[in-house]
């Protein structure tokens, strides 16, 4: 069995899995898709990074006040989109002008700006562990993203069904 790791956008993905084209997609949310199930695995904190010398870089955590008038960069690749409309469901209802920039590289590289001060980001939990020069993580309180897995009721691949229970016995579900 190979296992091919594709980046993109839950949109995307799914529409893969609906065409049979992807066994199963791994995407943030638990939104019901048509044509799809959907079972919610894990979550994880969300985090912002900013440069080790942000004036917020000293607080340990970081309320949605707190990133109201910042700069925010993402990426114009998966999963920037994401990330600009998670900014966009936080911020916008704070009163304040949104500035998010999307910039034309992959998400490395956003982080290799972030520490150079063009702005801050976001990211889950499980990429706090890479230790990048220059920059700082630091968890927006009470913030969690819930993961999920998406697959058709259509494909009847054994390698999908095997997937999926793997999936679950890692997520600690079975």
């Amino acid at each position: 069995m190979q296992v091919d790791i594709i980046d993109g956008n839950p949109p995307e993905h799914v529409a893969a899995v609906r065409k049979l084209c992807l066994d199963v997609a791994f995407i943030t949310g638990t939104t019901p898709w048509d044509g799809c199930e959907v079972e919610h695995l894990w979550c994880e904190k969300v985090f912002v990074v900013l440069p080790d010398d942000h004036p917020l870089a000293d607080k340990p955590e970081l309320g949605w006040d707190d990133l109201a008038n910042e700069r925010f960069i993402v990426s114009d690749v998966a999963p920037g989109q994401e990330i600009h409309d998670y900014l966009v469901a936080h911020l916008a209802g704070l009163g304040r002008h949104l500035d998010i920039q999307s910039q034309q590289v992959g998400r490395d590289n956003i982080l290799s700006l972030v520490a150079l001060g063009r702005g801050l980001t976001l990211t889950s939990e499980a990429t706090t562990d890479v230790q990048f020069p220059g920059i700082t993580y630091r968890h927006i309180t009470g913030e969690v993203l819930p993961f999920s897995m998406v697959w058709s009721v259509q494909n009847d691949n054994p390698a999908c069904r095997r997937l999926l229970s793997l999936a679950r016995l890692m997520a600690g579900r079975q």
